[in-house]
């Protein structure tokens, strides 16, 4: 019956036919919905949606960042950043911020560290927001801290920013190439010379070898 020509067809017009059957249609939308999900899928939207979620995290902090240096100016001291912080959505920040922040998808208050410990008038911080897509911009500063957006007071130490966030990798001796050889750079605190090591191997890193290559990436200062 689907072959029959269209009663009102010409006779010789043989590109004229009935319409498609609703067994057709739904052939035809199956197909379609089927090529919009393996688009979809190819596209991966939780990926676009985890980056929204992360530029939202890095205006917060930077926004954080900008009045609690406003609050500074003003009391010469910083807010109790545990109790302000976790007054997600309230005005613990007023006047300076009218609502404070929290983490977009998760709800939960963004952690922070503050120096003197336990004081409630600190004078140093440090503010971590995690981020969850890969490779965000500005989020792995902090080889110790990774996949975390940070912001901190002027002068704050990169140790204290370590410990903050869990101290994982902070040593209390350094160890880097300087020189062809593996030797103790830093004590207690953290170095910017690449490769660096809390152990005094340098990690297994052929130091000879490197300085035979021509050089580090960052060579270990005195």
């Amino acid at each position: 019956m689907n072959n029959m020509k269209h009663p009102t067809c010409p006779p010789k017009l043989r590109s004229c036919w009935r319409g498609f059957t609703l067994a057709e249609l739904l052939i035809v939308i199956t197909i379609i919905a089927v090529l919009a999900v393996l688009i979809l899928l190819s596209l991966n939207p939780f990926t676009y949606f985890k980056r929204a979620y992360d530029t939202e995290r890095k205006d917060d902090v930077y926004q954080l960042k900008n009045i609690l240096e406003s609050y500074y100016a003003d009391h010469e001291y910083y807010p109790d950043l545990k109790v302000v912080l976790a007054d997600c959505n309230g005005d613990s920040l007023q006047p300076y911020l009218d609502k404070v922040p929290c983490d977009p998808n998760t709800g939960a208050a963004y952690a922070s560290y503050t120096l003197p410990v336990g004081s409630t008038k600190p004078q140093q911080y440090v503010i971590y927001a995690p981020t969850t897509s890969e490779n965000f911009p500005d989020a792995n500063t902090v080889d110790q801290c990774p996949d975390t957006l940070i912001t901190s007071s002027p002068g704050i130490s990169q140790t204290a920013i370590i410990i903050g966030c869990g101290g994982k990798g902070l040593c209390t001796q350094y160890y880097g190439c300087k020189n062809g050889a593996c030797t103790q750079v830093s004590f207690d605190s953290t170095v910017s010379c690449t490769p660096n090591s809390c152990d005094s191997d340098c990690g297994g890193v052929d130091c000879a070898a490197q300085n035979g290559q021509g050089g580090y990436i960052n060579e270990c200062l005195p």
